[in-house]
């Protein structure tokens, strides 16, 4: 257990200290205004004090926790998948085009809503910076797409096994693109749990799949899903340090951008998308199951600014390792909460596979962690620098 949960908790050890507010995102306390605006009498200046701290210190617990963060970015990352799932399976909304239109156009509203009010901050729309971060949000567009029509034809367990395949895939292309991190044996040890737990699960998924089931689309869509997001992930990376985008400029012309690419997709890939959602109004006889997808859609929506923000909000009180460790642990209560809701079938391989994946993915972000790490020194070298030092000392003291 301590192997799991070390990286998590060394993390969030340094970042509980207690820091000031940074970015303009937190603001100042009623009782620290008060005290900058006028003096006060002597008698109640302790209690000022006492009062500020009290106040910057609540701040601090609700906006400064990285067990907060986490927490929120699982729960709204977990949303979003079972959302989609509810979406595209459950009501059988095949239009994937549409649907994503939809999201983005949501969280497009709230985060103009947010902005406006001041809670965010971000940069505003321009044509060179968005022509240059055109090439990141078509790849996101083709990532969100491949998923969510992967999940139409697979399960949750399933497509999260097998989205462990773009850690590889990210990890060689940095090695060969970007003179990434070296790929040590402790990397490749969990490249093959990876593999392992995706040749487990997917030979227990071909084997007791029902005959309705279309495994080449399955496949294919997961495939997809895979390469797409070892794209996205090199693409942004590739452009994003140029362009300079913080917090939320990656989320604001990604909404941007890709809101009108999804709506013009629908028009023309999916040209009765709209005319079948009409006729599914007009002819539902069950008034509940269309309040039942709109309802999905706009929390679907809602959510996935929830993980936009709470992506940011991690990395600003954590770090980017202990995200990613975040997120590989949260593909164990997602799987078993989607076997459960779904009743998909819950076999001993397949379980299997969901815990090797998880194995495998931890393993991953610790042998990164430590591929990352500085060197430290030897205890001969160490020991050399102590002679050194006093030898300069000794030549400067004659």
């Amino acid at each position: 257990m301590a192997f799991f949960v070390t990286p998590i908790a060394s993390s969030w050890a340094k970042n509980t200290h207690l820091k000031p507010p940074t970015d303009g995102y937190s603001s100042p306390s009623r009782a620290s205004i008060l005290a900058s605006s006028s003096p006060q009498p002597e008698l109640h200046q302790s209690a000022q004090a006492h009062t500020t701290s009290l106040n910057d210190m609540t701040d601090i617990v609700v906006t400064e926790s990285p067990m907060i963060a986490i927490l929120a970015y699982c729960l709204t990352s977990n949303l979003m998948v079972l959302a989609n799932k509810v979406i595209m399976s459950t009501f059988g909304f095949k239009h994937a085009f549409l649907l994503l239109a939809f999201q983005t156009l949501i969280t497009l509203l709230v985060f103009l809503v947010l902005a406006y009010a001041g809670f965010i901050k971000h940069r505003q729309f321009n044509i060179e910076d968005a022509t240059k971060w055109m090439p990141v949000t078509m790849s996101l567009v083709l990532m969100i797409y491949s998923g969510a029509t992967a999940l139409r034809f697979t399960s949750i367990a399933l497509l999260n096994i097998f989205k462990n395949m773009s850690l590889i895939l990210m990890a060689y292309s940095e090695w060969l693109l970007f003179d990434g991190f070296r790929v040590t044996n402790l990397i490749l040890l969990s490249f093959a749990f990876m593999v392992a737990s995706a040749v487990i699960a997917g030979w227990d998924d071909i084997v007791y799949a029902p005959p309705t089931t279309n495994l080449a689309a399955s496949y294919f869509w997961m495939f997809a899903n895979c390469v797409s997001t070892a794209v996205f992930s090199l693409t942004m990376k590739s452009k994003i340090r140029g362009i300079g985008f913080k917090d939320f400029d990656t989320v604001y012309f990604n909404q941007i951008i890709a809101c009108p690419v999804l709506f013009i997709s629908s028009l023309i890939f999916e040209r009765r998308a709209f005319s079948d959602l009409y006729s599914w109004y007009l002819g539902s006889a069950d008034e509940g199951e269309w309040n039942g997808l709109v309802l999905a859609i706009i929390l679907s929506g809602v959510t996935q600014f929830g993980i936009a923000y709470c992506s940011a909000w991690c990395l600003r009180v954590t770090s980017s390792t202990t995200l990613s460790m975040a997120g590989t642990l949260n593909k164990l209560p997602l799987s078993i909460i989607g076997m459960i809701l779904f009743e998909d079938a819950l076999t001993t391989q397949r379980v299997e596979g969901v815990f090797l994946a998880v194995f495998g993915g931890v393993l991953y972000c610790r042998a990164k962690m430590f591929s990352e790490a500085p060197a430290q020194p030897k205890s001969d070298d160490i020991e050399k620098m102590r002679l050194m030092e006093m030898n300069e000392k000794g030549h400067i003291s004659q």
